[in-house]
């Protein structure tokens, strides 16, 4: 995550992330879901959505919903911890200090996303 903070100072932090998980509905085989794409920069506007989240404004689903949200994740990226796409910011506290960052930023808060390779789904032991 990077800025300009209050003092017009260029600033940057780094937090860890859960960026896919596995979307699975009754009409559709297990896929991993998320953002792999690089793009932006995207808006952020906080949301009262999974106690307290980010939405990141712009950015669509396969449906064309905008339903990307940064909240909060597992207490480490290895936990399973039900994503479905979002992204999930990691560690005890850490979306505490994702939330203090963005209002430690001057101006409206945004995200950028470089490309990531989608991981492979793997079930019961095979790749899918």
């Amino acid at each position: 995550m990077s800025g300009t903070d209050a003092d017009g100072n260029a600033s940057s932090r780094n937090f860890s992330a859960v960026r896919f998980g596995v979307g699975n509905t009754e009409s559709t085989d297990p896929a991993v879901v998320g953002i792999s794409s690089a793009g932006g920069p995207y808006d952020l506007n906080y949301s009262s959505s999974y106690g307290g989240s980010w939405q990141i404004m712009g950015l669509s689903n396969s449906d064309g919903d905008n339903t990307y949200y940064i909240h909060v994740g597992p207490s480490s990226p290895t936990i399973a911890f039900g994503a479905t796409g979002c992204i999930e910011i990691c560690g005890p506290g850490a979306m505490n200090s994702f939330n203090s960052y963005i209002q430690s930023l001057g101006g409206n808060p945004t995200v950028t996303f470089q490309s990531a390779a989608v991981p492979p789904l793997v079930v019961g032991g095979y790749v899918k």
